[in-house]
């Protein structure tokens, strides 16, 4: 019971530290969906099926492992239009992306100019704001959201 009580006060403690004030981590339900609220851009939290060794990487180094689902896309078209996102679906004639937004585009291919991959995660790096404990409270949190499955 005392280490619940540990893991507990962790998680309230970086709530409050970070997930009430502006232009500070800790805004994960900005891209994140944590099974009740939360956006679309990055992984539903509430459905995470990653280990913890890859969710700490990914708060630190979250440009070492990109899923394929979330491929950043920077589009230039021939009317010199910019857009970029998290690529959705791509066939021979068109892409489909969510912009920073939310918005579903859909571009056909015969009008893009420019289409740019590149090796970038959409995730910003929290490794210069959270300290190692940090990050393991952090972990624990996101592991906290996930549901158990349906029945």
């Amino acid at each position: 019971m005392c280490d619940l009580v540990i893991v507990l006060d962790a998680i309230f403690n970086y709530i409050e530290r970070y997930a009430t004030q502006p232009k500070q981590p800790g805004k994960c339900a900005t891209c994140h969906w944590t099974g009740s609220q939360g956006g679309r851009r990055g992984s539903d939290l509430s459905r995470l099926s990653a280990s913890p060794d890859y969710i700490r990487k990914s708060l630190t180094d979250p440009d070492s492992q990109i899923a394929v689902d979330f491929q950043l896309v920077q589009i230039v078209t021939e009317d010199g239009q910019v857009f970029s996102g998290r690529r959705l679906f791509e066939n021979t004639y068109f892409l489909l992306f969510m912009d920073e937004k939310e918005n579903l585009r859909t571009i056909r291919k015969s009008r893009i100019e420019q289409l740019n991959r590149p090796h970038k995660s959409l995730m910003p790096s929290f490794r210069k704001f959270l300290n190692s404990s940090e990050v393991e409270d952090l972990t624990t949190y996101i592991f906290s959201l996930r549901k158990g499955p349906s029945k």
